[in-house]
């Protein structure tokens, strides 16, 4: 069975643009994404900012660029043609030569955030292995299994669409709220942390699906490898 997978990490840790990835006020969407060849490269970039001086002069600055043009400019939006230096984009690559195939990435805030497919369960735990030898600081936010089965809207897991549910229910969303998230905790057996947490990630889930259509149809939430 398949395996969907979302990870974070360091701008710094990703060697792709590195330095106009940590400006601030800064988003980067990648329009070309790489497959799993090593051979392949990500050339197209649509950054947001306020000071293209600023990003220009980031991109000649890096180390992991080699050359760039704009190929489309809207409002406070550029499109770029991107040109690699040799070792660029490893950290992307590594994940695709572990067997999956990358399928979204974005910058915000100095952190990318990468979504891999991996056509079958064990490619994902070979990335682990992959990733904890090259020393790659990821954070996983979520793992789905493919299914044919209807997944939850935009991609959410049962508890997340099962406590959104009890939050819109007991009053959580209405202004004013009649249930505290102390109260609502208490209601769903669970603290109040791990109540703030699971609404923290179906929202971030709802705005990521809505904003950058990033969520497959049919996916559920699958374990991570027990070694993890």
């Amino acid at each position: 069975m398949g395996a969907i997978i979302n990870v974070r990490l360091p701008a710094a840790e990703v060697e792709l643009g590195e330095r106009v990835a940590s400006l601030p006020e800064v988003v980067i969407d990648v329009e070309q994404l790489a497959s799993r060849t090593s051979d392949d490269v990500l050339p197209l970039l649509w950054i947001r900012a306020d000071d293209f001086a600023a990003v220009d002069e980031a991109l000649e600055a890096d180390p992991t660029v080699e050359g760039f043009d704009v190929i489309g400019s809207f409002d406070r939006r550029r499109l770029y043609r991107m040109e690699w230096a040799d070792e660029a984009a490893s950290t992307i690559r590594i994940l695709g030569t572990a067997g999956g195939y990358v399928r979204n990435a974005r910058v915000v805030d100095g952190k990318w955030s990468i979504e891999v497919l991996f056509p079958d369960r064990d490619d994902l735990s070979r990335m682990y292995d992959v990733a904890n030898e090259a020393d790659i600081p990821l954070t996983v936010d979520s793992i789905y299994e493919l299914s044919d089965e209807d997944g939850r809207p935009n991609g959410l897991t049962t508890e997340q669409q099962e406590t959104l549910v009890a939050a819109f229910e007991h009053g959580y969303y209405d202004v004013p709220r009649e249930v505290s998230l102390v109260d609502l905790a208490e209601k769903l057996d669970i603290s109040h942390q791990a109540l703030s947490e699971r609404l923290r990630r179906a929202h971030e889930t709802l705005v990521d699906a809505s904003v950058n259509g990033h969520v497959m149809d049919g996916a559920t939430e699958a374990p991570r490898p027990t070694d993890q």
